[in-house]
């Protein structure tokens, strides 16, 4: 099985505007890249992953990518997370991946065991795994074999939506449910359940630090 690891990165500038009231402009896009940081580190320790394709309109985001040696995409303009995952899923498909697994940025607890974890429960047939957000709403883990078996629907209630998409095309489907993928960083309240955590992340030392 070669599989891909695609991770979709928004612009930096205006990220994570629901911390606004407790982290400046500034300290939100040094928080991103952490939390991207965090994200490859544990994807490059997997034993599962073939490659990482970084997609971003961010030069700051396909700078930090490039210098921890994965591969990088660079949109000419944001276009939304499901156009982004598509080019680089046809990206990842010219390079012969057979299966890959998409993963947001801002999930910086993620361990290698998890993605190994997550591709050994998919490593058959047409199948799809997930593992959604804490809320439930949002899909914070998505391996899909093929690497087009089914469309994306991230930033509407999307880990729903992919249930529903795999179940109408009849997929292998499955359920991961960590709680160090399941935690994402989009409020105050995330980044005070992540704090008691104390992790050995860049992103806990960085939100420590300030």
């Amino acid at each position: 099985m070669k599989s891909f690891c695609i991770i979709p990165v928004k612009n930096l500038q205006g990220v994570k505007s629901r911390l606004s009231s407790i982290l400046q402009p500034r300290d939100r896009g040094i928080l991103n890249l952490c939390m991207l940081e965090d994200v490859i580190i544990s994807v490059k320790a997997s034993k599962s992953i073939y490659d990482i394709v970084v997609v971003s309109p961010d030069q700051e985001v396909i700078r930090a990518a490039g210098e921890m040696k994965v591969k990088t995409l660079r949109e000419n303009r944001e276009d939304g997370v499901n156009k982004a995952v598509l080019r680089a899923t046809e990206f990842c498909i010219e390079e012969g991946a057979n299966s890959s697994v998409i993963l947001p940025s801002d999930i910086p607890l993620i361990k290698p065991l998890d993605i190994d974890n997550l591709l050994a429960i998919g490593d058959y047939g047409r199948s799809v795994v997930m593992t959604p957000s804490s809320k439930l709403d949002g899909t914070n883990a998505l391996f899909r074999c093929p690497p087009m078996v089914m469309k994306t629907y991230y930033d509407n209630y999307s880990f729903n939506l992919h249930y529903k998409e795999a179940i109408n095309l009849r997929l292998n489907f499955n359920l991961y449910l960590s709680n160090r993928i399941m935690l994402d960083l989009d409020s105050s309240d995330d980044i005070q359940k992540f704090i008691e955590i104390n992790s050995n992340t860049l992103t806990y030392d960085f939100l420590k630090h300030i």
